[in-house]
C-alpha cells in the first residue's frame, strides 16, 4: 500500500516538539502574541504616533503624510518621533503598552506552559509574566537586558539547572520608555554605538537553541547577527526554530523559504497559513503542547489529484484569504457580453460560448488615511497572457478591465504601508453580476 511521506513541516514539529520537551529550548517571543490581547502592531503604533501629532499640531499633517511615504520603517518612527516630542513620545509609549485589562490568553498560557528553558521577548508590556503567573501560581522573574549587571549574571547562570525560569526584555519594558527599542536611532544606539548588547546577543544565539514565535524575522538587529553567526560557524543542520506564517498555501514557495531561513539564518520553520489573520499559530502552539494533535494543513502532506486538478482550474482560489473586503478596501467585480455581441442577442437569450468584458474595481471606502495605499495589484490565473498587473490606486479607486471566457478567482494585493491588505473574489459567486453562461464555463 502506498504511503505518503511525511512533510518537511511535520518533521520541523516533531524536532522542535523534542527539542522543548528535553528542555533545550529558549522561546523568543515577539509582538505576534501580544496583539492578540489588545496591543498594537507596528503599523498601528505608526497610526497611534501619527493621530496623537494631528491632534497635538494639526498644521502637521503635510508632514506627517509625507513621512507616510518613507519605506524604512525605523526611520519612519524616527521621524514620527521628532515631530510628537520626546516627552509626548515617552508618554504615548507608556500609556500604549502598560497593563491594559485584557482577558487571559489562551494561548499564550500554552505557550508559557511549555518546558522552555527561559523567555525572551522584543515585547514591551508585561503579559508574559501575567501568564507565567497564571500558569505557575508563582511572580515571574524578569531580566531587563539593558541592565549590564542583570544580563551578565543571566549569561553566566545559563548552564545552572538550579537557574529559574528568566523572562528577559531584550528592547526595553513599558515603564522605562526612554531604554525602549523603537525607532533608528534606538537601535543604532543600542546595536552600533555600543557594541556590548550585540556580544551579549551573539552570545547567547551562539551558544542556546532558539524557538522564535510571533516574530516575523525582519528585525534588523536579529537578521544580522543571525547571519553573521550562520557565516562564521559554516555548514551544517540549522540550530534555531520559528514557527512563521506563509501567505502561500503552494508546496513550491513553502520550499524556497524554508530553503532561505535555513541557508541564511540557521533557523528551522515550522510554516503556517498566513491566510486567517495568524489564528491557526495557536494551532500550532497547541500541536507543540499535544503530539495528538495536527498541524493545521499547510502543505504537510501532498495534494490529491483532485486537489491538484481543482487548483490547475482556478489557481488563485484560496491564496489572498477569501475575503472581498478588508481593512476599509473592496474588490467589486461586474462581467458582461461585449458590446458587439450584446447588440446581436436582440434579447433572445441565446448563450455565449466565447468571450466576456470582466471589470473589476478597488474600492477604498476610508476616504480620509494618513497614508493611502497607491498601488493595486491583480492577480489573474496563470493561463492569462500577463496574469499578474499593476494599476495605480487614484481618488480611491482602482480598475482593471479585459476580456476573459469564462468564471475564475482573482487576488489582489493593496499596498497600504500601515495596513497591506490581500482580497480575493470568485467570479462565480452570486454577488457578481455576469451571464450565467460565464459562470458555467
Amino acid at each position: 500500500m502506498f504511503q505518503q511521506p511525511v512533510s518537511a513541516n511535520l518533521k520541523a514539529l516533531d524536532r522542535l516538539r523534542t527539542a522543548i520537551q528535553g528542555g533545550r529550548v529558549v522561546a523568543l517571543v515577539g509582538a505576534g502574541m501580544s496583539i492578540r490581547s489588545g496591543y498594537p502592531s507596528w503599523a498601528g503604533l505608526i497610526t497611534s504616533m501619527e493621530a496623537a501629532i494631528l491632534q497635538y499640531t494639526p498644521d502637521y499633517e503635510k508632514l506627517v503624510r509625507a513621512a507616510g511615504k518613507v519605506t524604512d520603517p525605523l526611520w519612519r518612527v524616527e521621524v514620527l518621533r521628532g515631530y510628537l516630542g520626546e516627552d509626548r513620545y515617552v508618554a504615548l509609549l507608556r500609556e500604549t503598552f502598560r497593563p491594559n485589562g485584557a482577558q487571559p490568553d489562551n494561548c499564550l498560557d500554552t505557550l508559557i506552559a511549555l518546558p522552555f528553558r527561559h523567555v525572551l521577548t522584543t515585547n514591551f508590556d508585561r503579559l508574559l509574566e501575567d501568564s507565567h503567573h497564571r500558569v505557575n501560581g508563582t511572580p515571574a522573574e524578569a531580566v531587563d537586558w539593558t541592565d549590564r549587571s542583570d544580563a551578565v549574571e543571566f549569561l553566566y547562570s545559563l548552564h545552572d539547572p538550579g537557574f529559574q525560569r528568566r523572562y528577559v526584555y531584550l528592547h526595553g519594558r513599558y515603564n522605562d520608555p526612554s531604554n525602549m527599542v523603537l525607532s533608528d536611532h534606538d537601535y543604532s544606539k543600542r546595536y552600533l554605538v555600543n557594541n556590548e548588547t550585540s556580544t551579549r546577543l551573539i552570545g547567547l544565539l551562539a551558544t542556546q537553541q532558539i524557538m522564535f514565535v510571533g516574530f516575523s524575522l525582519t528585525d534588523p538587529a536579529f537578521t544580522y547577527l543571525l547571519r553573521l553567526i550562520k557565516a562564521a560557524m559554516g555548514s551544517g543542520l540549522p540550530r534555531h526554530y520559528a514557527i512563521v506564517a506563509l501567505p502561500s498555501k503552494e508546496t513550491a514557495e513553502e520550499s524556497v523559504e524554508r530553503m532561505r531561513l535555513t541557508s541564511l539564518f540557521g533557523v528551522e520553520p515550522v510554516f503556517y497559513s498566513a491566510i486567517e489573520d495568524h489564528r491557526l499559530l495557536c494551532e500550532v502552539i497547541a500541536a507543540l503542547a499535544d503530539d495528538s494533535k495536527s498541524l493545521p494543513r499547510m502543505a504537510v502532506a501532498p495534494k490529491s489529484i483532485e486537489e491538484t486538478a481543482d487548483e490547475l482550474d482556478d489557481p488563485q482560489k484560496g491564496r489572498w484569504g477569501g475575503l472581498r473586503e478588508k481593512n476599509g478596501y473592496r474588490l467589486e467585480a461586474s462581467v458582461r457580453l461585449p458590446d458587439y455581441k450584446s447588440s446581436q442577442s436582440g434579447g433572445s437569450g441565446k448563450e455565449h460560448l466565447d468571450l466576456y468584458v470582466v471589470r473589476l474595481i478597488v474600492r477604498d471606502t476610508l476616504p480620509h488615511r494618513m497614508t493611502p495605499a497607491t498601488l493595486v495589484r491583480f492577480h489573474l490565473p496563470s493561463f492569462f497572457i500577463n496574469p499578474t498587473r499593476e494599476v495605480e490606486l487614484k481618488n480611491g479607486q482602482a480598475e482593471l478591465e479585459f476580456l476573459a471566457w469564462g468564471k475564475f478567482t482573482v487576488g489582489v494585493e493593496i499596498f497600504d504601508a500601515q495596513v497591506p491588505t490581500e482580497l480575493e473574489l470568485d467570479l462565480a459567486e452570486e454577488s457578481v453580476n455576469a451571464p450565467k453562461s460565464f459562470k458555467r464555463h
